[in-house]
């Protein structure tokens, strides 16, 4: 497989200054080699400044081709082809397709953010989730739920519906009591219940995306992109207050972005992590 097309967007470096303020990070983790990637582009939509932002999370052994093509592909077709829903599944559907025909094992995750003209819309296959952080009470709301069983209610009632077997990661042949893996016809399990590419997983794992679109609102201070990774190492009460306080302290994006990784340095996750952080306060599109 040739790489050399799927490097990181060079879009942003294209902007004589931010009208989008970003800073970003990846972290190896306890892995040994990087799936996780992420990028932006900002871009004009009717005359007025917009933003996408995405990150991926690959797996299996195709894992970090896949997540840098997501992520290249769903950024490039947002800048040619426009924001609407249906384009965006139209391109979820077209990376599945091309991540299929390498016909190796494996998948990502893919989230992908777009803001425009005070709305946020959302399209996302997996895990890799989405927040955003509120001065008004200094806490982080969540704007999308992840594919998995037991954290998704529409998900969950799915996989019972067709009989999935569901089982402890720890424990393969102990059924979990909230969240779990979905066995895989064959062998093996898988921790997500929608993906791009993984064709073996079939029909218990979809390859389409859930799309939303909300209205962003004023007390809206930072936006929060990142892949299961990060979510795992904070979502502990202790650690995610660390974090929200980091965000209620930070003057702007890359002050956040700094003392964010320097706290998960200090966690050490034990799977690869990407972040991307998005100061909204300082949104030239409000």
């Amino acid at each position: 497989m040739d790489f050399g097309n799927f490097d990181r967007p060079p879009f942003e470096s294209r902007e004589r200054r931010p009208v989008f303020p970003v800073a970003a990070f990846e972290l190896l983790g306890k892995r040994s080699s990087q799936q996780d990637f992420n990028g932006h582009v900002v871009f004009e939509k009717d005359g007025k400044p917009c933003l996408a932002v995405a990150v991926a999370d690959g797996h299996g052994t195709i894992g970090g081709y896949a997540a840098r093509h997501a992520v290249t592909t769903v950024l490039g077709r947002i800048k040619e082809n426009g924001t609407s829903l249906e384009a965006l599944e139209h391109t979820f559907a077209e990376i599945h397709d091309s991540i299929t025909e390498q016909n190796v094992f494996g998948g990502t995750t893919l989230t992908a953010v777009i803001l425009e003209q005070g709305l946020i819309t959302i399209a996302w296959a997996g895990n890799s989730q989405a927040r955003v952080f509120s001065a008004d009470d200094s806490s982080f709301h969540t704007l999308t739920l992840p594919h998995e069983y037991g954290a998704h209610p529409g998900e969950t009632d799915r996989l019972m519906g067709q009989h999935a077997i569901i089982v402890d990661p720890r424990h393969p042949y102990a059924r979990p009591k909230k969240r779990g893996h979905i066995g895989i016809p064959g062998g093996g399990h898988i921790e997500v219940s929608r993906a791009l590419g993984d064709p073996e997983t079939e029909p218990f794992v979809l390859h389409e995306p859930e799309l939303k679109t909300v209205v962003a609102t004023p007390d809206e201070r930072f936006l929060v992109v990142a892949t299961d990774g990060f979510w795992q190492s904070i979502d502990k009460r202790g650690r995610r207050k660390a974090v929200e306080r980091i965000l209620a302290e930070s003057q702007d994006a890359q002050e956040a972005s700094r003392r964010v990784k320097s706290l998960l340095d200090k966690i050490m996750p034990d799977d690869n992590t990407t972040v991307v952080i998005v100061d909204l306060e300082k949104d030239g599109g409000r």
